[in-house]
């Protein structure tokens, strides 16, 4: 499954599923990723959250 923005009911769905996902970074998220910190906080807030995603 594809998904073009971290959407936290799909998310929420999808655990414990085995179904695997795709997740774009928003083009309106890119620029401010080429900061660490924030692209950790993005991981953090939008991959780590959901575990057994």
């Amino acid at each position: 499954m594809r998904i073009y923005a971290p959407n936290s009911a799909t998310l929420n769905a999808l655990r414990d599923t085995g179904i695997e996902l795709m997740m774009d970074v928003p083009n309106r998220d890119l620029q401010g990723l080429t900061d660490p910190s924030a692209a950790r906080a993005w991981v953090r807030d939008n991959i780590q959250r959901y575990p057994n995603v």
